[in-house]
């Protein structure tokens, strides 16, 4: 769709896609970044058909300086790395006047860099690679962030943090930025290769069911950061077919406690990505709150906007022996907050 007032609004044609593929062989179902570079529009396929919601099997780059012409070109080949160390470009981001783009694969995320050469021509070099230094647990890069002199990097496994398709996690996801000299560093992360994580904290804040760092953005030279938290889920799992013993042990009254204070999707700021303040742990008092899709500032106002799929009805139980009943949800459905 187009607009030009923000009112009225028509449908753009189907896209023509111009690459090294035939478009035949390419099933649109959904994309995920959209961007300006320059004088062109780009983006990336995230999803495709039969189930593969967040693997496309594409890792074209389609870019246009028309869009009511409906021809998009590729920009980057056939696509970035191989099948299936690269599955996807989930994520793009400019960084010093450079166009990033963030993969996910079956070993790790890999991170690329584009400098362009021509109208649709751009040189592509490899700068992070098997997530980081964390293997398949940074399955994908899920968000990016120009803030300064970094580009800050958010993780994440797909399917909630547990990918069981391909049998990776569950675990937490992780923040790092690439410096000026194109050295990775650990924000939030496990140690490793003799490095600690400069915030001194863990992967997810320190929190495990954060599984994805969702959004990433720099708004008055101050980064802002929302989760997604799956905690919510317990409300609705079997407590004998929890896969840890933890899990396990975990009542139904412990769980209600946890809930109330820390269900629910984070959102951290911080000026200069070491130091972190938490402004919401608990989805600003609503537990079903449990993504923060986007953030964005409007009229000189700052706005997050949450994902919530929990309605209008949601299954209600009262123990953990209690098959429940589905209810009217005053909680559910997207919210879009005021800071």
């Amino acid at each position: 769709m187009v607009s030009y007032d923000g009112e009225s609004f028509s449908r753009l044609p189907k896209p023509s896609i111009i690459s090294e593929f035939s478009s035949n062989e390419i099933t649109l179902t959904s994309i995920r970044s959209l961007l300006q570079y320059e004088e062109l529009l780009v983006t990336t396929i995230t999803g495709a058909s039969n189930g593969n919601v967040n693997g496309a099997g594409i890792t074209t780059i389609f870019a246009t300086d028309d869009p009511t012409s409906g021809q998009w070109h590729s920009i980057n080949g056939k696509g970035l790395g191989t099948f299936p160390e690269v599955v996807v470009v989930y994520e793009l981001c400019i960084h010093q006047g450079l166009l990033y783009a963030g993969t996910g694969g079956i070993n790790g995320f890999q991170l690329w860099r584009g400098r362009r050469s021509g109208k649709y021509e751009f040189t592509w070099e490899l700068v992070v690679k098997d997530g980081g230094g964390r293997g398949a647990l940074n399955q994908g890069i899920i968000s990016l962030c120009s803030h300064r002199d970094y580009l800050y990097i958010g993780t994440g496994i797909q399917n909630g943090g547990h990918d069981r398709t391909n049998n990776v996690g569950p675990a937490a996801a992780e923040v790092l930025r690439l410096a000026p000299n194109d050295e990775l560093e650990l924000v939030c992360a496990n140690p490793r290769d003799g490095l600690l994580p400069l915030s001194g904290r863990g992967p997810g804040f320190g929190n495990y069911f954060n599984a994805y760092i969702w959004k990433i953005v720099s708004i008055d030279d101050r980064l802002l950061l929302g989760t997604m938290d799956w905690s919510v889920f317990g409300l609705w799992a079997i407590r004998e077919e929890r896969k840890t013993r933890f899990g396990r042990l975990l009542d139904w009254e412990s769980m209600q406690v946890f809930l109330s204070s820390y269900g629910g999707a984070e959102l951290w700021s911080s000026e200069d990505g070491v130091d972190w303040n938490c402004i919401s742990h608990n989805g600003f008092n609503n537990i079903y709150n449990f993504g923060i899709r986007n953030i964005v500032k409007w009229n000189g106002q700052t706005y997050v906007c949450t994902a919530n799929p929990f309605g209008p009805k949601v299954l209600t139980r009262t123990s953990d022996t209690d098959p429940g009943q589905y209810e009217h949800n005053p909680k559910g459905g997207c919210q879009i907050i005021a800071l």
